[in-house]
């Protein structure tokens, strides 16, 4: 036998947001590569005219260097850790002169600390504040 039902409602206020979060990451060796040999070598009276290709392949022994240098150059650059004087997409990344990557203050840093911020991942999150609770009891009937 049902004597009574009873509900309980709850009142609410729900904000829904966007939510914006970035994680640091460790610098991969060819990004800490680039951003050295700028760093140390771009003022150097003999290495300023080397062309990064010249010291991949060269000075390190890497072969077929492009392949590894220009997703990491649009990727520094995408960051805004170097700038590159009159550098273009369709312009080889190997053929760049030294001389003309310049870090910037972001690229020093990274630098220094060995770490830059990730891409930036945005979710969407909703969180409740309850504002009372109250019971209603629906008499049963019989």
């Amino acid at each position: 036998m049902i004597i009574a039902k009873q509900f309980i409602q709850t009142p609410y206020i729900k904000y829904s947001m966007r939510v914006t979060s970035v994680a640091v990451r460790k610098l991969t060796i060819m990004e800490w590569t680039i951003l050295k040999i700028a760093n140390d070598y771009s003022t150097n009276p003999k290495y300023k005219s080397y062309k990064l290709f010249q010291f991949f392949e060269d000075i390190l022994g890497m072969d077929r260097s492009e392949l590894l240098i220009r997703p990491c150059i649009n990727s520094l650059l995408r960051m805004k850790l170097i700038e590159i004087a009159g550098y273009t997409s369709t312009a080889l990344a190997s053929d760049t002169v030294v001389s003309k990557i310049h870090l910037t203050k972001a690229g020093l840093d990274a630098l220094r600390h060995n770490y830059i911020p990730g891409e930036s991942k945005e979710t969407e999150e909703s969180i409740y504040q309850i504002e009372a609770c109250m019971i209603l009891t629906e008499p049963q009937q019989r």
